[in-house]
């Protein structure tokens, strides 16, 4: 995967990569240490993704394309 994709991580983008991986919002939150709650406010964009958790995503989502 380009690593462009992550220069902003957003909810939109989040969302997709979260459903291309066939990961719930739940599963994918505790796979990164956070709560389906927060997962659930990314991705409709009531909360930022901060740019250590952009970071997480980032790394989580590489290591997912490289299997």
């Amino acid at each position: 995967m380009p690593n462009g994709i992550f220069v902003e991580m957003d909810g939109q983008k989040l969302k997709i990569l979260r459903e291309k991986h066939n990961l719930t919002q739940t599963e994918l939150g505790n796979k990164i240490g956070v709560t389906q709650s927060r997962i659930s406010k990314w991705e409709n964009e009531e909360n930022t993704i901060s740019k250590i958790y952009q970071k997480v995503l980032k790394d989580f989502f590489s290591k997912k394309e490289k299997k």
